[in-house]
């Protein structure tokens, strides 16, 4: 049988050990919390920077949109303006058409 000054030895290795083993494992728990705190902490950073840029695209394509329709009418009056060069284009042809009749004929009565 072992005696008393044996058992309170065990007793106070085991304790010991004990103590060491839990504060490793809180140590290993502290380590990991801190790990996973730098990962939230960066993936928060991410997604905010995310979130800025999708407000910075979101502006772009209002202006865009504002553009357009500030365009809109300048590209009908373009239009408006490029149909009516045509047609004057059609009455310069015929008019010089019609300017090389008459000099045929002027030609013919000379």
């Amino acid at each position: 049988m072992a005696n008393r000054e044996d058992v309170q030895e065990l007793t106070r290795y085991l304790s010991e050990n004990i103590a060491v083993y839990v504060g490793t494992e809180l140590q290993g728990s502290m380590e990991r919390t801190q790990l996973l705190d730098k990962v939230l902490n960066k993936l928060v950073t991410k997604y905010d920077d995310m979130k800025k840029e999708g407000t910075t695209l979101v502006q772009f394509a209002d202006q865009m949109k504002q553009n357009e329709k500030m365009l809109e009418s300048q590209m009908q009056c373009i239009d408006e303006v490029d149909e009516e060069l045509t047609e004057l284009e059609d009455m310069v042809d015929q008019l010089q058409l019609y300017a090389q009749r008459l000099h045929t004929k002027f030609a013919e009565m000379a």
